[in-house]
């Protein structure tokens, strides 16, 4: 048996649990929603634990219905823990339980990859922060985790897919994080925040005007080859915006910006960028 119901009084299982990082910030509207449920109709579900090791677990879900009841010391909640010697890895944990929810966004996935314990991939010490502040800018509700996912449609998903991943079984969490993981995070924030200003300030034609949008997935395409070079994250944004550019200056308006017509285009563009 890979998985065993315990019952715990709140007082007694919140010094036994750990929260991981992947798991989502506390959304304190929903987190009052839960409190009044659970006072007018007690804990009707379970949470999921990871036993790390002896009386010790991560939280793998129900963060935010645990959040709602910490003051209330004597409720009992019913827990499905997962042994550490189940033959279950921790990692799979989170993408199995939220398959059952719903398919996985970009969202989930990036996040998930950035911090799941055993293979952080950033290898950064303060990952989770540096995760949200600089990319999610600690969203606390949905609309605003979409603003900074999307940063005003300069992503779509299939995009955010491409530029992050391989794609392979994307919704079946069997994709990986493409590499220099990174840097990718840090220009993707650096698109979000700086494109239009720096688009218009160096092109005659404004970004508003423009033929051609970052956010088509055949441009990321390019990115990806430019990730390639291992140039710097500066480097690496100064060339897909010059491109990008150039993309508008010289695709014949009765072309589509499509993979083939901007692989043409971004030759001869990197050839023109190494003589310059």
């Amino acid at each position: 048996m890979k998985t065993y119901v315990k019952t715990f009084k709140v007082k007694d299982l919140l010094p036994k649990i750990v929260i991981p990082r992947h798991q989502r910030w506390k959304d304190e509207p929903h987190i009052k929603t839960l409190n009044t449920g659970i006072v007018k109709n007690g804990f009707l579900t379970t949470i999921s634990l990871y036993e790390l090791e002896n009386e010790l677990y991560s939280l793998e879900d129900g963060y935010q219905r645990l959040s709602s009841i910490q003051s209330m010391p004597n409720q009992e909640v019913h827990c499905v823990i997962i042994p550490k010697d189940s033959g279950v890895l921790q990692d799979d944990v989170f993408l199995d339980l939220n398959r059952i929810k719903k398919m996985l966004t970009p969202f989930d996935f990036i996040r998930y990859h950035a911090t799941k314990p055993t293979a952080n991939v950033l290898n950064l010490k303060e990952t989770y922060q540096w995760l949200w502040i600089n990319i999610f800018k600690e969203a606390k509700t949905n609309k605003d985790k979409e603003d900074a996912l999307y940063g005003g449609k300069m992503f779509t998903d299939a995009a955010i897919k491409d530029f992050f991943t391989d794609k392979f079984q994307f919704n079946d969490g069997q994709s990986k994080l493409l590499k220099r993981a990174t840097e990718r995070l840090e220009l993707y924030n650096k698109i979000n925040q700086y494109w239009k200003n720096d688009y218009n300030n160096q092109s005659e034609t404004s970004w508003s005007k423009s033929n051609h949008k970052l956010r088509k997935t055949t441009l990321v395409v390019q990115l990806n080859k430019l990730m390639k070079l291992n140039l710097s994250v500066d480097k690496t944004y100064s060339l897909i915006l010059g491109f990008a550019i150039y993309v508008n200056e010289n695709l014949e308006s009765y072309l589509t910006p499509n993979k083939d017509n901007l692989t043409t285009l971004y030759n001869k563009y990197l050839d023109k960028a190494k003589r310059s």
